[in-house]
């Protein structure tokens, strides 16, 4: 079935003996040899002597650690501690100007699987000479289901539109106060199957009374004005789950190791704005559910699609923050094509329905490559299509996109940069063409490009 192996949780501790009993063919001498070099590998891997010298790595004080951060781990008493450099410690966009922040995290893996979680951040202004901070603790307390509470406290300034354009990303209109306090409860209920049940309270603010920086309205323009709303509170139970289609693991002990799916996945959510509980002033249900997957056509190369649609059920009392967003375009940079767009002119928003679809097409070697002297270049073709639908704005915006990819290496790391060119209509505009510029990256772990 899904369960590729199972390694007992005695499994390792056993002599040969118990092994010579357990098996009704006798191994052969170059059988046991390997046996017995795997075993003393396995052995080392998880010695004190190897865990010291992996975290020596990540310990390791150089001249730039000021810059990209300080961190300590012990493998062996299960400990990790981690705290951003400067490079995550100045932030000359924050609200009100310059912004001191100190991010970090401690982490404790306890022997029996069980695992602490801890990660924030404290920041301070110096133009409106304001305190802001987050805080998320999380306990994981049965392992092999991957059952974890989650308790999370902050006052701090957050996103309207947690995926925008980087332009809009900085600027002040994507931006309010909020003060939060929530839990939430996240477990793998079957195999493949990831619900998380979480409920916060939060009391939003304008931030349309605080200083701005002169720079910041000269930069951002009209998108540097903050989004002005009457102070409210709210209370949201909010109910997710994803679901992958014939998921791979391999069962260590307590802890199980997700190999993944070549199938889609599927994802449900469900937002209940709960009308005076502790004061709220909300009232709404929306619903979404979205999928996306990965198809391998072998020597063609490979394709990646998503799609999501949802609607607000209730809107009896539904602010514009609890709105639907959907990213802006950056003006020259080539965002994930499989789940972003690249020619929306601004961000937009809707209280109803919508629908979305994205794919790309990467032929990697499967067509240049065949092309004498181009074959030289290395280039790889590549093109997608991206549609989005919101009816209550009478608004249809289709786009296609093609370009040319180029993979190198620095080091270790495998990147590819990437010119493509774009043109989209809709009906509430004219027809627009333009060129762009992309960046993607090999991740050594999942052995993929991340668009």
């Amino acid at each position: 079935g899904s369960e590729i192996k199972r390694y007992e949780i005695t499994a390792f501790d056993q002599d040969s003996g118990y092994w010579d009993a357990k098996r009704p063919i006798t191994l052969t001498t170059s059988e046991l040899k390997f046996i017995h070099e795997t075993d003393s590998l396995t052995e080392y891997f998880q010695s004190d002597e190897y865990f010291r010298k992996v975290d020596s790595s990540f310990n390791r004080l150089d001249w730039w650690t000021p810059l990209a951060g300080y961190g300590r781990r012990n493998r062996v008493r299960g400990n990790e501690l981690y705290i951003e450099g400067l490079l995550g410690q100045v932030n000359p966009v924050g609200i009100g100007g310059y912004r001191h922040k100190l991010p970090g995290y401690f982490n404790k893996t306890f022997k029996s699987g069980l695992k602490l979680e801890n990660k924030g951040f404290v920041d301070y202004g110096f133009r409106n000479k304001d305190i802001k901070g987050k805080l998320t603790t999380g306990f994981t307390y049965i392992p092999e289901k991957f059952v974890k509470t989650s308790l999370t406290v902050g006052d701090f300034y957050s996103l309207i539109n947690n995926y925008s354009s980087i332009e809009q990303t900085f600027s002040r209109s994507n931006y309010v106060r909020s003060k939060t306090i929530g839990v939430a409860q996240r477990m793998e209920v079957v195999n493949g199957l990831f619900a998380e049940l979480s409920f916060e309270y939060t009391d939003q603010q304008s931030i349309d009374n605080l200083q701005l920086s002169n720079w910041s309205g000269q930069l951002f323009g009209d998108l540097n004005d903050p989004v002005p709303f009457e102070r409210y509170t709210k209370s949201e139970l909010k109910i997710t789950a994803k679901y992958r289609f014939a998921q791979k693991y391999v069962m260590k002990g307590k802890e199980k190791i997700i190999i993944g799916t070549d199938y889609p996945e599927i994802d449900i959510e469900y937002r209940k704005g709960l009308p005076g509980l502790f004061g709220s002033e909300v009232n709404y249900d929306y619903v979404e559910i979205s999928a996306s997957g990965e198809i391998p056509l072998a020597r063609f190369g490979y394709t990646r699609w998503s799609a999501s649609a949802g609607t607000y059920l209730n809107k009896a009392n539904l602010r514009v923050l609890e709105h639907k967003y959907f990213r802006g375009s950056d003006r020259w940079f080539f965002s994930d094509p499989s789940s972003t767009f690249q020619l929306l002119d601004q961000t937009l928003h809707t209280p109803n329905e919508f629908f979305s679809l994205n794919g790309v097409h990467h032929f990697e070697g499967a067509i240049l490559d065949k092309v004498p002297l181009v074959n030289r270049l290395k280039l790889q073709l590549a093109g997608g299509v991206g549609i989005l639908l919101i009816p209550d704005s009478d608004f249809a915006h289709f786009e296609a996109f093609a370009g040319l990819e180029r993979p190198f290496r620095i080091k270790e790391q495998l990147f590819k940069i990437s010119v493509w060119g774009v043109t989209s209509d809709s009906n509430l505009g004219e027809a627009v063409f333009t060129f762009k510029f992309g960046i993607s990256f090999f991740n050594t772990f999942t052995q993929k490009w991340d668009q």
